[in-house]
């Protein structure tokens, strides 16, 4: 089995994809960026049900000051994208109940 990091960017990976550029009709390019004191990858709630992601999503995979925070929710041994923003978002953290704390 995958490690918990590899699940939640193999999830994250899959949502960029299908997503595509308007224009080749290629899909978009992951870019996965650090967070945290610790600069890792993925960083999570304390009960490990969130995953926070900061990544870029791109037609190049480049930042462009288009980077933002992914947000996922573990249900039923998947993992779910639920949003991305460069801010947190109020109406989805009581929407998903996603707690404020990520490590």
């Amino acid at each position: 089995p995958s490690t918990l990091d590899e699940q939640v960017l193999a999830a994250l990976k899959a949502y960029c994809n299908a997503n595509v550029d308007p224009t080749t009709k290629q899909p978009f390019v992951l870019t996965v960026g650090r967070s945290g004191k610790d600069q890792k990858e993925v960083l999570y709630s304390s009960d490990k049900i969130f995953a926070s992601v900061n990544a870029v999503c791109s037609s190049d995979g480049t930042t462009g000051g288009s980077g933002s925070a992914y947000y996922f929710k573990k249900v039923n041994d998947t993992w779910v994208f639920l949003y991305n923003g460069q801010m947190e978002s109020a109406k989805y953290k009581e929407q998903f109940n996603i707690p404020s704390d990520f490590n």
